[in-house]
């Protein structure tokens, strides 16, 4: 469910006023529903298989409530890679945690 769903309500901060953002946000932005999925702590990184089953030959970026839409199911810790960004160095929006808590996150060697 994206942001203009009525289960994940989010105001959208002005881009100069975001932290660590430094005015160059646009290339965070979902590609569906333009929310800027950097402001909303929902970057992350999935198998090459999902993405393109959700987005083939798509490049960008698209949250969690986007990509699940496409795929037409809730994502699972199995979905995700072993990149640093799905291991806790980032903030998680609550249902990007939530969908890398449904599971074990792979880790790598």
């Amino acid at each position: 469910m994206c942001y203009q769903c009525s289960d994940f309500e989010y105001e959208n901060p002005c881009k100069e006023n975001f932290p660590g953002c430094g005015g160059d946000c646009e290339v965070f932005e979902c590609a569906a529903c333009s929310i800027n999925t950097l402001h909303i702590d929902e970057y992350y990184m999935v198998t090459d298989e999902i993405w393109l089953t959700a987005w083939p030959d798509k490049r960008g970026m698209l949250c969690i409530g986007c990509l699940e839409d496409r795929l037409g199911r809730q994502l699972t810790s199995g979905d995700f890679t072993a990149a640093p960004i799905n291991q806790g160095y980032f903030p998680y929006s609550e249902r990007l945690a939530q969908r890398l808590a449904a599971g074990s996150i792979p880790t790598s060697h």
